[in-house]
């Protein structure tokens, strides 16, 4: 052992050992990283503050562009209803002004309003922004017997997608597209393409084109019956070909032969309902017409009653001179066949296909209606509202002769 000791290498490792010992001891020797050196003055970095964040509000949904599309109510006798309550489907209730007018606002493909005033029946209006329809509503009086007026169907989820063309092959931009019986409407883009909801089974599309063409007659179609291959989504439909179409025009004039600017007309007729509305000088003008028959009938204006016009349309363009007929009201006496008074009935005056008065006999038979050339009367019961027969009336003495029960 004391031979290991006394060797020189034992020697200098102590010694080592010792010296190691004592720098460390002192803190002279650590281990330590060495500092990463720039090649100039390190510039001063402010620590970045702390942000928070204030959480991300959600996507604003699509919003759906609506126009807005201003209306008339008007009452069985041609005078605008003032606070006519006008209820779309999906939004608030609002009211007509001075002037019997109101606005709604269209969104989607259809809005349905339902437009009520006391004493008048509620009547429900289906308009979309694709019609070319003036908005208006003709109210009659109320009766006791009336019934209450249902909304109509709901769109159907089925979409129908083509494209309407001219007989030469050409995109025919701006026309109507309708479903017959119904008052669904579109217009097609400058491709000729369209867009409507389609019901099922079954449907028939109108192409209506009012104004182009030679002579300004416009363009007009009707497919054979599109039977549905599914219940909802887009279903594209046959090609439609729009070939020249033929026109009615004419003038309305009041009850004096004067004429008429800013009356409703309703045009019914081979599958097709427009209602149009009468401009300068009481002229109108409906071209994108099939050939066929049809009825033409204004509104009532001002205590003239409009009576409908039946005729057939073939070539061309016709024309027809629509004159009001006056509507004064008459205190008639209801008598049944032996002369004696029939109190308590109910009188309703019915003018060009429209009820356009409603009373009450009083104990002497007496009511007051409107009565106008060709009314017709429909009298009823005061029990249960039973129809009466009408024998006849004589117009001197106002007396309408009646079978009762």
């Amino acid at each position: 052992m004391r031979a290991h000791l006394q060797r020189p290498s034992v020697i200098v490792g102590a010694w080592t050992l010792l010296v190691v010992g004592v720098f460390v001891w002192r803190g002279d020797l650590r281990i330590a990283s060495a500092p990463t050196l720039a090649a100039g003055p390190v510039p001063f970095v402010r620590p970045a503050p702390t942000v928070v964040r204030a959480p991300a509000a959600p996507a604003a949904a699509a919003t759906t562009i609506a126009t807005v599309q201003k209306g008339r109510v008007f009452d069985a006798l041609g005078f605008l209803v003032v606070g006519a309550e006008v209820v779309p489907m999906d939004r608030p209730a609002t009211r007509t002004d001075g002037d019997g007018g109101f606005q709604v606002e269209l969104r989607g493909a259809s809005t349905d309003l339902l437009v009520r005033a006391d004493g008048l029946q509620s009547a429900w209006l289906r308009t979309c922004d694709g019609s070319p329809d003036v908005l208006a509503v003709q109210l009659s009086p109320t009766a006791p017997w009336d019934v209450p007026t249902l909304p109509p169907a709901p769109p159907s989820p089925l979409r129908g997608e083509g494209i309407v063309q001219t007989t030469a092959g050409a995109a025919l931009a701006g026309a109507f597209v309708t479903v017959a019986g119904t008052a669904l409407w579109a217009r097609t883009d400058d491709l000729g393409r369209f867009a409507i909801p389609l019901p099922t089974p079954s449907a028939v599309l109108h192409v209506h084109e009012p104004q182009a063409g030679v002579g300004g007659l416009g363009f007009a179609a009707v497919s054979a019956p599109i039977v549905a291959t599914r219940t909802r989504g887009a279903m594209p439909v046959p090609d439609l070909v729009a070939a020249p179409a033929l026109a009615i025009r004419g003038v309305v004039r009041d009850a004096e032969g004067q004429p008429l600017a800013g009356v409703p007309i309703e045009i019914v007729g081979a599958g097709l309902r427009r209602l149009i509305e009468t401009g300068a000088g009481g002229a109108f003008r409906l071209g994108g017409l099939l050939a066929g028959a049809y009825r033409v009938q204004p509104f009532a204006h001002r205590g003239a009653i409009g009576v409908a016009h039946e005729l057939a349309l073939a070539g061309g363009a016709v024309d027809v001179d629509l004159q009001l007929v006056r509507a004064d009201e008459v205190r008639l006496r209801v008598v049944d066949e032996g002369g004696a008074p029939a109190p308590g009935v109910y009188v309703a005056a019915n003018v060009g296909g429209a009820r356009r008065g409603v009373a009450q006999a009083d104990a002497a038979g007496y009511a007051a209606v409107p009565v106008a050339v060709a009314t017709e009367f429909d009298v009823r019961t005061a029990e249960n509202f039973t129809p009466v027969t009408v024998r006849r009336f004589d117009a001197e003495p106002p007396t309408l002769v009646v079978a009762m029960p």
